[in-house]
């Protein structure tokens, strides 16, 4: 319930017309699918490359921050996080790139999770031009191998959905 009120309350956030609000929500949603299939979960913050991450991977509070005692409500707050985080890089991108279909939306938003906007800005600009897209994710990215398989893996979905 949480998570849809949140969804909801930014995709109030005006883009356009009502059909490109729908397509940015399955674009989130889409997008946390590959996020939550590709990332770990923890329930406590932990040490990430640059900062303190929790839940999906998204940035802690503080070092000593944890969710919730019962992993259940923990995963419940880790994912409300990780989908207000996805729903702004999803409208940055969109607003950006308004002619990106769904399924290219999706996979940009979680590449930008992975390896933030600065990251996958070149990607955006090559629109439409799937192949150059899927060779600049592949090469903007942190030089981690966790990080630089999933965005690999999202490169070849970017391919196959273009």
């Amino acid at each position: 319930m949480v998570i849809r009120i949140i969804l909801l309350l930014a995709l109030l956030t005006p883009i356009s017309t009502p059909a490109q609000s729908i397509s940015v929500y399955k674009a989130v949603l889409k997008a946390s699918h590959y996020t939550i299939k590709e990332e770990g979960f923890r329930r406590c913050a932990y040490w990430d490359y640059s900062r303190y991450s929790i839940g999906y991977g998204t940035k802690a509070k503080s070092r000593f921050e944890c969710l919730a005692r019962d992993e259940i409500q923990a995963k419940k707050i880790a994912k409300a996080r990780m989908l207000k985080h996805l729903t702004d890089d999803a409208l940055f991108i969109y607003k950006r790139k308004p002619q990106v279909n769904t399924g290219q939306l999706a996979i940009l938003t979680a590449a930008a999770y992975n390896s933030g906007r600065n990251g996958i800005m070149k990607a955006v600009d090559s629109v439409p031009d799937h192949t150059r897209v899927a060779s600049e994710l592949r090469k903007n990215h942190k030089n981690l191998s966790g990080v630089r398989k999933r965005v690999n893996m999202l490169a070849d979905k970017y391919l196959e959905v273009s």
